[in-house]
């Protein structure tokens, strides 16, 4: 989310809305202070939140970009944890902005992109990202079974 707080005058930043209150460890959702509301068109951060987790956005960056940079840290996070490598076979499930995001990272990691989504639009924008092979999901399409022809022997996930 991007926001302007006045604490730090009224420069424009972007919010991680949740704060762990508790150490550095693993987190653990009892140790979590949420801020709801997220969607609203405007929300007051708390003190405690925007003194950890708000980044500051540089001068001359839009809104609309700045916005993008919490679903990006999500797909960047999902990627380093996912042990993505050249020549794996990797399968999108969904073409919102976040699966789109996958997409292209999985196949700047080297990866074969299959992506998966209702929307044919959606689809094609995976393709213009890097997805090989495209699945839309409709009624009477057997997903599972058009994924797995597009994976080495037909095997689907393995491990």
């Amino acid at each position: 989310m991007a926001a302007r707080h006045a604490g730090g005058g009224g420069k424009l930043g972007t919010v991680q809305p949740l704060l762990l209150l508790q150490g550095r460890g693993p987190v653990d959702v009892r140790n979590l202070s949420f801020l709801n509301g997220a969607f609203a068109e405007y929300i007051v951060v708390p003190a405690r939140i925007v003194g950890q987790n708000l980044y500051e956005i540089p001068e001359g960056v839009e809104y609309s970009r700045a916005a993008l940079l919490e679903p990006l840290a999500c797909a960047v996070h999902g990627i380093v944890r996912t042990l993505i490598s050249m020549g794996d076979t990797v399968a999108v499930i969904g073409a919102g902005q976040i699966g789109l995001m996958f997409v292209r990272l999985a196949t700047e990691r080297g990866a074969r992109v299959i992506c998966v989504d209702k929307s044919s639009d959606r689809l094609a924008v995976a393709r213009e990202l890097g997805a090989g092979e495209t699945v839309e999901a409709a009624e009477g399409v057997d997903t599972i079974e058009a994924v797995r022809e597009w994976t080495p022997a037909s095997r689907g996930r393995t491990g």
